[in-house]
Parts: C-alpha cells; structure tokens; sequence
C-alpha cells in the first residue's frame, strides 16, 4: 500500500509549532504510515530539532520552501509570522487541490497575527472554506469515544441566536452524516443535537429557539433519512455521556461543544473540516506561545491529526471506490 503524501504546515513560528512538527515527524509510527511534506523552512526545522534534541531516523522529510521566512522571537504575536503561516496553508492547499499531496494537516496558527497580517479570517476553517471554493465547511473536534460539531465557530457569543437557522441546521446536520459515512466509515450514523437555552429553554421560558427553530430542523432532517436525536439540554446530556454512543454530537456553539470534548480528549484530541474537497485536519490546541521554544510541548495531538488524516484519505478512496462500483 503506497503511503499518503501530508503535506504539513508550520503554523506559527513563535508558537509551539515547530516543536510539535519536529516531534511527531521524528515519530516511527507517523513516518511509517505516511510521507510528510513540510511547508515552511528547513531552518526553522532544524532550530526545533536542536531545541527538542530529537533526530529524524527515517531520513529527512521534503520541505517546500515558502519565501520570507521571519525570524523566530518565541511568544511574540506579529504580522511577519502570520504572512508566513498564511503563505504555507495557501501553497500546501494548492498542492492539494492539485493532487501534489492528498491531505493538508495544519499546525497552530494565531488569530491576531492573521490580522496583524492582513489576513480577513479568524482561522483556518473559515481560510480553507474560501481556498478551496467549499459552499459550506465543518468544524469537527474528535478523540476516541467522542466527536463534536459546531453549527456557529469563531464568532461573539452574542451573535450566536441569530446565526442559528432551520435552512443552516439542517446544512450542519447533512453535513455531519455524510462526513461520518464518506471520512469515518460509519454506516448508519446517529447524531445528537444539544440544545441552546439552559433547561433547552423551558417550553419558552428560558428562551424558543429550541422549539421554533432547532426542533423543526431536526424533523427536517429526519425525514430526509438522517437518524438524528434532541434536543438535548447540555449538562445533562454530556454528564450522561457514554463514549461511543453517538457518532456525533452537534453543538450551537464553540464552548458549548468544546470544553466538553477537550475535557475528555485529555488535549490529544484531532480537529477536522468537513465539507472540503480535500482532506483537513489538526491538532485541538492552539499556539501556545506561554510554553513556545521551551522544548515542553507535547505532539501528541499533532501525531493524531496526521494519523486521522490518513484514515479520512483510505476512508475516501474506499467511498469513492464503492460508489464507483
């Protein structure tokens, strides 16, 4: 079986980055399973292989060499190091599109040297939905036992009621089935949807979103033949929680979702776009610049991004083979 080609981005410099990429590529289990392609620079690599002190057994990945390489100043926030980390997404998406690569796994990236840079977006997710042209995109978070979806990501909580649409719910509902069949091979997936008022609002009480909009989309999408359940109050729901129960759980809102889940992966969980044409995946946290260029970060949930994607890539081709035949 050939290897899937990954193309590995740097994210950003002066966070923990560099050090999670050199870890998990110095890994046996990810080099055997995969051929890394990092984009960004060779002398940023080899400042975080003397920093962590690991070596690469397999052999030195390839590198695609994006221009304009800032220094490293570990912790600070700037625009240099956001056009960097924007520069590799751009080319390493475009190498996917192309077929140069089969899956982009991204590492931690900050939202405010984005916009010190330039950049109009507030992550990847909503970078990648416009790089490759995607009508509407995902943002799943997922570890053994539990995967998260959010209908709303990266806005103002006040914002979020508003956001929350029957037409849009429905989108988010479809999308998750079809994720779990065509990237997760589940059969017969079964969805959870929680609810957006304490109590699911307490027949109008506490809010009728519930009721006038979350309800009907869940109908909707039931008799469209997607086997989905709730609304659900949160608290309950997640302190019942038994892993494995739901093959997705779909929450209003980023923390509503979350924490829960990140309290469960342990920080080893994976984040995944659906609803792109190629393969996206990357670690749960973020750029911690607090512990960056201290050799203290852990690649545990970058090991898992990359070891995801080369799941979701199989699961792909098998789905397509199938639907071919």
């Amino acid at each position: 079986m050939i290897r899937p080609r990954l193309a590995v981005t740097i994210g950003d410099i002066n966070g923990i980055g560099p050090e999670i990429v050199v870890r998990a590529l110095a890994s046996a289990r990810v080099r055997g399973i995969c051929r890394p392609v990092v984009y960004g620079a060779r002398s940023i690599l080899d400042e975080a292989l003397k920093l962590t002190g690991v070596a690469f057994d397999a052999g030195q990945p390839d590198v695609v060499e994006i221009t304009g390489v800032p220094g490293t100043e570990p912790g600070s926030i700037n625009g240099a190091a956001g056009a960097f980390a924007v520069a590799a997404i751009e080319q390493a998406v475009a190498d996917c599109l192309n077929d140069l690569v089969d899956a982009v796994v991204t590492a931690p990236i900050s939202k405010r040297a984005l916009e010190l840079a330039g950049s109009p977006y507030p992550g990847h997710t909503e970078m990648l939905r416009d790089l490759t042209g995607a009508d509407r995109v995902l943002m799943i978070l997922a570890d053994d036992g539990m995967r998260v979806c959010l209908v709303t990501t990266h806005v103002p909580l006040a914002d979020v009621p508003r956001l929350i649409t029957r037409e849009g719910l429905v989108e988010v509902l479809r999308l998750a089935h079809r994720s779990l069949r065509e990237d997760f091979a589940v059969a017969s997936p079964k969805l959870a949807v929680l609810g957006l008022n304490p109590h699911c609002g307490e027949e109008g009480r506490l809010g009728h979103e519930e009721t006038t909009v979350i309800a009907p989309a869940l109908q909707q999408a039931g008799n469209e033949g997607v086997d989905v359940a709730g609304p659900f109050s949160p608290d309950g729901f997640f302190a019942r929680y038994t892993p494995g129960s739901y093959d997705m759980i779909v929450a209003m809102y980023h923390d509503q979702g979350l924490i829960p889940l990140k309290l469960h992966s342990g920080g080893e969980g994976v984040n995944i776009t659906a609803g792109l044409p190629i393969v996206r995946t990357s670690p749960e946290h973020g750029t911690a610049f607090d512990i960056a260029w201290q050799g203290r970060a852990s690649a545990a949930s970058m090991i898992h991004a990359m070891e995801t994607a080369v799941r979701i890539v199989a699961a792909r081709k098998a789905s397509n083979a199938e639907i071919g035949t």
